[in-house]
């Protein structure tokens, strides 16, 4: 794996919009790392240790550099919401193995790391801080097009809300690429094409 991540090309996020990550790596189904994306975000400045105010993480005393300050100011700031927690050492991943708490407790047992192995599930974050702005949705990723794809593909209404930023609002900024669109119909194509041999509405018999 790591000789394979070794070749996965590194393309900052200001040298590759949108359209262009779609056509050059989305719909050949190709790896990308973008480097640059979370570097105005919220949330890297304030909730990781040694972030210094504009982004940049630096050393700073004795903290490790990089590490999510899970125990200090993300408790601080969210330790009094409920979140969902499972512990993944029970048997199923199920409703019963899932445990509502306070982000103060979990946050104790993240800096205490007391053998059990807890993982925060599901949390709603931007509903129960609407006003936070933690992070803003890179423009590569705001068009919601794989829910839009599939209720195409399966011919329902499609449910989702349109892509929205950080705020909630609609980034509305995002043109599918022709690309894109070429590959999607050329799909649909192929699947609406009746089988060799037969007709569209005629039975193997010859009759209508």
């Amino acid at each position: 794996l790591e000789d394979a991540c070794e070749h996965v090309p590194t393309v900052e996020s200001s040298e590759l919009n949108a359209s262009q990550f779609v056509e050059q790596y989305m719909v050949p189904n190709q790896p990308v790392l973008i480097m640059g994306l979370t570097s105005g975000w919220r949330a890297q400045r304030e909730w990781v240790s040694g972030a210094s105010g504009d982004g940049e993480q630096a050393a700073s005393g004795g903290e490790t550099v990089g590490v999510p300050d899970v125990g200090g100011a993300m408790a601080e700031a969210f330790g009094g919401a409920e979140v969902l927690v499972v512990d993944c050492d029970a048997p199923l991943d199920t409703d019963l193995a899932r445990v509502s708490m306070t982000f103060k407790d979990y946050a104790q047992w993240w800096t205490s790391r007391d053998g059990r192995r807890l993982y925060l599930k599901d949390w709603t974050f931007a509903s129960d801080y609407p006003e936070y702005g933690a992070y803003d949705t890179p423009p590569h990723f705001a068009d919601d097009w794989l829910n839009a794809y599939w209720d195409e593909r399966s011919g329902e209404d499609s449910t989702t809300a349109a892509a929205t930023d950080g705020d909630g609002e609609g980034e509305g900024d995002f043109e599918e690429p022709e690309v894109l669109k070429e590959a999607k119909k050329e799909e649909g194509d192929a699947c609406a094409a009746p089988a060799p041999g037969v007709a569209a509405g005629v039975s193997d018999n010859g009759e209508g």
